[in-house]
């Protein structure tokens, strides 16, 4: 079967790129894709026309043919990560319990839990509406609950994810809620602030490469915040002779210890 180059009916460009091919000469394209003796199930068949298809229109299979399961891709660890985790199994426990403890939200509240628990992503909707850009909440009031009535939302407001209550934070006080300063908040008062973002997913966050919504969070961790290397001053203690000595650091595929430092209660 041969095409005819699409013309369009009233003005516009027509395309003259014209495609040729034979049905038999595509299924004997798609045919090797299944082993001998196996039934080839609607989505794959599907599937193998379309790389077909598209292969006999540009001569090359297309970019997305080469994607696979992250299952198949090797977590992509710190080189020397060795060089600062003596046990991993300790250190997964750790993390595990520390995702869970409310004492690391500053208000004894809550965790990074409260927002990732469901499938990864937060799925509140009570208090979880943000105004947007011109600071105004068009769908509904603040504190509100949503519900399926106020979507799809074009107004510029924004589902994102509880934190705490506008406050200053001035240091830690040794117990589960942080030494802060209570702010006047007029966007949310008496609530806890709404992120102009939605939390994204914590799973399989480790193949991200850099973290938080803008990227600051660096691929490369200093150990001490989210600017990796673009900091020339960030320092650690290492015991050298036994003397605490600053020293400069660098954990490469480490995006996630970046964003972990971002709040000031992490540091």
């Amino acid at each position: 079967m041969t095409s005819r180059p699409l013309t369009p009916a009233s003005g516009g460009f027509a395309m003259h790129t014209v495609v040729r091919f034979r049905p038999a000469g595509l299924l004997r394209t798609a045919r090797p894709l299944v082993a001998v003796g196996q039934r080839m199930n609607t989505t794959a068949s599907r599937t193998a026309m379309m790389l077909a298809c598209l292969m006999i229109a540009t001569g090359s299979p297309p970019a997305w043919a080469g994607l696979k399961s992250l299952k198949r891709v090797p977590i992509p660890l710190p080189p020397n990560l060795g060089d600062f985790v003596a046990d991993r199994s300790a250190a997964i426990k750790l993390g595990k319990a520390l995702f869970w403890d409310t004492q690391a939200g500053g208000d004894g509240v809550q965790a990074c839990a409260q927002c990732h628990f469901q499938a990864g992503a937060d799925v509140r909707v009570t208090n979880t509406l943000n105004p947007g850009a011109n600071g105004v909440f068009d769908t509904a009031p603040a504190g509100a609950t949503l519900n399926a009535g106020n979507f799809p939302i074009n107004n510029g407001d924004v589902v994102g994810s509880q934190g705490i209550v506008k406050s200053l934070f001035v240091g830690l006080s040794g117990g589960p809620v942080d030494s802060c300063t209570p702010l006047a908040d007029a966007v949310f008062p008496g609530l806890r602030q709404v992120t102009g973002r939605n939390t994204p997913l914590n799973l399989n966050a480790i193949f991200n490469f850099r973290s938080f919504w803008d990227g600051r969070a660096n691929n490369v961790f200093n150990g001490v915040n989210p600017a990796g290397p673009t900091d020339p001053n960030a320092r650690v203690l290492k015991v050298i002779n036994g003397v605490p000595t600053p020293v400069a650091i660098s954990l490469k595929n480490a995006s996630l210890a970046s964003q972990a430092v971002g709040p000031p209660n992490n540091r």
